[in-house]
């Protein structure tokens, strides 16, 4: 079985590979500013939110294996513009915009459909799972809990609430629907579903700035607490026995997208 590893990119906009044991790959040009938030897709197709602006965000960009020193980005055509995007089964993905409008797009020849109502800021940040759910950090709050999280309903083209004490303002789907979600403390939770879940961080330690799962299930986080030149420290949970590894130094990353 092939051994997980992660997509980032750092505080440099460079694009790195990084793996559990340390090490890694560039996959962009050396010393460019060239991308903000990753995703890997179904298929190994890795996209990228450029730093190239479009309205409503920047382009998207992706890439194929083999991911060597000969690799080319290709670009999703305007007017298709992100800030945070994530992949679905299909291979296509979903997008939030500067605007806070969630996107559909078909990747990689674009065009697509609006899924949130149009001109509202309605998202702060989205991810799909292996299942093909989407769920959103919404810009939706609870003044007793914070950003509510959502789900959406394909058949009635609609959002579902998950119930609070549920929140935050970042989201990452696991496996069975579950969800890794990062709030406004830093804190890591894991939720589920029907509602209730588990913090899987310390409390009350602004623990994680980015999340993500990977397609075997592994959660990856950059870390809110240790800085590294290039971004933090990157960091994997291992669900087994439920300890928080750190990738050895100097691997660094501002956004993370775990892979396999």
């Amino acid at each position: 079985m092939s051994t997980p590893y992660c997509w980032t990119v750092n505080s440099f906009g460079e694009v790195w590979t990084l793996y559990q044991q340390g090490g890694g790959k560039l996959i962009s040009p050396a010393g460019e500013d060239f991308a903000q938030d990753i995703v890997y897709g179904s298929g190994s197709i890795v996209y990228v939110v450029s730093t190239e602006d479009q309205r409503g965000g920047a382009l998207i960009k992706g890439c194929e294996p083999p991911f060597d020193i000969k690799v080319s980005w290709f670009t999703i055509p305007a007017p298709v513009a992100a800030s945070r995007l994530a992949s679905d089964p299909s291979g296509n993905l979903w997008t939030v915009n500067d605007f806070g409008e969630v996107w559909y797009i078909n990747a990689p020849l674009g065009g697509g459909y609006l899924a949130s109502p149009a001109g509202e800021s309605f998202a702060l940040d989205i991810s799909c799972g292996r299942d093909g759910t989407v769920w959103i950090a919404s810009t939706e709050i609870d003044p007793n809990y914070g950003n509510l999280l959502k789900r959406y309903d394909r058949n009635s083209k609609s959002w579902v609430t998950l119930p609070g004490p549920a929140s935050g303002i970042k989201v990452a789907v696991g496996q069975n629907g579950t969800l890794y979600v990062l709030n406004s403390k830093g804190e890591v939770w894991l939720l589920y579903s029907q509602g209730g879940g588990v913090m899987i961080s310390p409390p009350g330690l602004s623990f994680a700035a980015d999340i993500s799962v990977g397609p075997d299930g592994t959660v990856w986080a950059v870390s809110g607490n240790n800085p590294r030149p290039g971004g933090s420290a990157v960091m994997w949970w291992s669900g087994a026995n439920q300890v928080w590894n750190t990738i050895p130094a100097p691997a660094a990353a501002k956004s993370v997208s775990g892979a396999l």
